[in-house]
């Protein structure tokens, strides 16, 4: 996203987990490349640590010199092709729903004083915006708002967007041809009697993280109290299969992935607990919407492989409080046949 000049290392959350992210145009990162968990915690504590982790963990100082040149591009020219793609700023648009809140610092006792912040917040954060106590976590009691910055993505993605998105069709219900999908978001300006699933098909071929990753994971999980619960360690591996703008090759990862319609691939390692160590989880992605996705998951302790079912996906992960599905928050297929959903604004 916007690091500087580079969209290639990133901090993650989903829920309360850290995620240090290593892109290379490499299927797998090399080993030499990789970032350890001791680096990780000299570089930055899991609790209250303010340091910068980026200081010591900067791309740069990470990707082969000749790589990184690759994934470098123009802030500047990245501000304004976004913009010209989804036809706005966001700064022109602050402002507009609640004129009231300025930019400054804010305490939970101002949401009497300020309702407008009710309309700025969604739902679950408005919430949280209170004090740190039981059985909630995550609460804050204070905010600072900061001037609005354009948001863009990495100079490749928006001029493929801009190539290939208006070529994108729908069905009758809405369903997406990926047989006219090329790369890039679908649907840049969402509109029509579709809106919705087009913003749900945005986030399907979201470009979150690079096309190839590897990732360090750690985690921790609280019960009611606040006492810790989980406490685990992980590392991952994703290689985006199609709709490639990136990094090298571009469109279809090879002829397989083109010839079996696959969109990603992903394996998850765990390291810790200890009574965890050595579970694998592996899924393959499918464009066809009749094609669920194929989920392997090895049981070290078992020493066995167990493929799950459309429906086992959405089990709980092993040790944790989330299921399969919610990899990278929200992974289920759009489908008119497995779990299909009503899509509307609210």
């Amino acid at each position: 996203m916007n690091i500087k000049k580079l969209r290639c290392l990133g901090i993650w959350g989903l829920g309360l987990f850290l995620t240090l992210a290593l892109a290379l145009p490499a299927a797998w990162a090399a080993e030499e490349y990789r970032v350890t968990f001791d680096q990780w915690t000299n570089a930055k504590a899991f609790y209250d640590d303010p340091r910068p982790f980026m200081k010591d963990l900067y791309p740069s100082k990470i990707i082969p010199p000749e790589d990184y040149a690759r994934l470098v591009f123009d802030v500047e020219a990245m501000k304004k092709a976004w913009a010209e793609v989804v036809g706005f700023k966001a700064p022109d648009e602050v402002g507009k729903i609640a004129p009231e809140v300025k930019p400054g610092k804010y305490t939970y006792q101002d949401k009497e004083k300020y309702p407008g912040l009710k309309e700025l917040l969604i739902p679950e954060y408005y919430e949280r915006f209170n004090p740190g106590q039981p059985p909630i976590s995550g609460n804050f009691p204070e905010i600072e708002i900061v001037p609005t910055k354009q948001y863009y993505y990495a100079l490749t993605i928006a001029e493929a967007t801009r190539k290939y998105s208006s070529a994108v069709k729908q069905d009758e219900q809405g369903y997406m041809n990926y047989e006219t999908y090329n790369s890039g978001f679908p649907f840049p300006r969402p509109s029509g009697r579709h809106k919705a699933i087009q913003v749900l098909y945005n986030w399907e071929k979201r470009y979150l993280l690079p096309e190839n990753y590897w990732a360090i994971q750690i985690g921790c999980g609280y019960d009611k109290n606040l006492k810790l619960d989980f406490n685990a360690s992980n590392e991952a591996w994703f290689l985006r299969l199609n709709g490639r703008c990136v990094i090298h090759p571009f469109g279809w990862y090879d002829e397989r992935a083109q010839k079996r319609r696959e969109t990603r691939g992903v394996i998850f390692h765990q390291l810790s607990p200890r009574d965890s160590y050595g579970n694998v989880v592996n899924f393959t992605s499918f464009e066809d919407l009749k094609d669920f996705d194929q989920f392997l998951l090895y049981i070290a302790q078992l020493r066995r492989v167990r493929k799950l079912s459309g429906t086992d996906t959405q089990d709980i992960a092993v040790g944790q409080d989330v299921i399969y599905e919610d990899f990278e928050g929200f992974s289920q297929k759009l489908s008119p046949f497995r779990f299909p959903y009503k899509y509307e604004f609210v």
